[in-house]
């Protein structure tokens, strides 16, 4: 009988009665190249072409360039462009590192099923012969912890130097630390005793907090919640609601306009800065510009060029 190999990683299986004498030299080079390489080798690849196949060979062989697809761990190097890689269609687990400089997208020969491993990520992935899988984290039950970096994580206090990077999100809540965000920080509770710094911008949810927003208006137009904390630009009246502001929340109002326009407030109670008899309504001059400040949850003041 002749040698045939195994379905996976292609060891030479030896035929009943063959290799007299010489077996112990295949099996010793199946454990060597093939069996201790899918277990604990490492391989540097590099992407030659767009898209890749990586190497195989059935049997053993003590070169790595022409079995690149037996190895447990392979980084890939030199890609030109984002690129597809194939691997045999078979069972096979691969740890991953994208070190090409682009993004590369893992396939079986064959198949078209595969994530996409960002630059410089290093994933686990596995094959079942038709497509392959990056393994996620296992969900746990509740808030994963600081130490173990779960997505989940919401708080985290630190003393002295602590520095949290957030690159590009951060959402959760650091006390007593100094935040440096690369990215932005956006839709998350901070409270640091220490600096907060970002190299791009720091947001909410109304946008850039160094920006008071704009609601630009063309007609008349009444002032919703969402406007707490910017600044509405109308060149028509403007209609103060009950019920919507909340204590210490402001809107600017900027009439846009060589006229003057009205702002009515009669459904809250409101003041001018300055003066004791409440009003209904208040004229803002051609270009003017006035602050509406909620001291109550229907109380409120207004001054500016009014």
């Amino acid at each position: 009988m002749s040698s045939t190999y195994s379905s996976s990683l292609r060891a030479e299986l030896i035929g009943s009665g063959d290799q007299a004498g010489a077996w112990g030299t295949t099996t010793n080079n199946n454990f060597n190249y093939i069996f201790d390489v899918a277990i604990a080798g490492y391989q540097a690849v590099t992407i030659a072409s767009t898209p890749y196949t990586l190497t195989s060979v059935s049997g053993p062989t003590s070169t790595a360039a022409l079995n690149q697809s037996v190895y447990a761990a392979i980084r890939f190097t030199g890609a030109t462009g984002a690129t597809t890689v194939f691997a045999p269609a078979v069972t096979k687990t691969y740890i991953i590192w994208n070190d090409s400089g682009h993004a590369v997208t893992l396939y079986n020969t064959g198949y078209t099923t595969g994530p996409t491993i960002a630059v410089n990520a290093k994933v686990l992935v596995f094959s079942d012969g038709l497509a392959f899988y990056e393994v996620s984290p296992q969900t746990v039950a509740g808030v994963a912890t600081v130490a173990t970096g779960g997505t989940g994580v919401t708080t985290s206090t630190g003393t002295g130097s602590t520095v949290l990077s957030a690159s590009p999100t951060f959402t959760g809540t650091v006390g007593a630390a100094a935040i440096t965000a690369s990215g932005t920080v956006q839709g998350a509770t901070i409270t640091s005793t220490g600096a907060v710094s970002a190299s791009t911008t720091v947001a909410d949810s109304k946008g850039n907090v160094r920006t008071i927003v704009q609601n630009a208006q063309a007609g008349s137009y009444t002032l919703v919640a969402a406007d707490a904390g910017k600044h509405v630009s109308t060149s028509a009246g403007v209609i103060i609601p009950a019920s919507i502001f909340a204590t210490g929340e402001a809107i600017t109002i900027y009439n846009n306009s060589a006229s003057a326009i009205t702002i009515t407030c009669s459904a809250v109670t409101a003041y001018k800065a300055s003066v004791a008899t409440a009003i209904t309504s208040v004229t803002l001059v051609a270009r003017g510009i006035c602050t509406v400040l909620f001291y109550g949850s229907n109380a409120a003041v207004i001054s500016g060029t009014i």
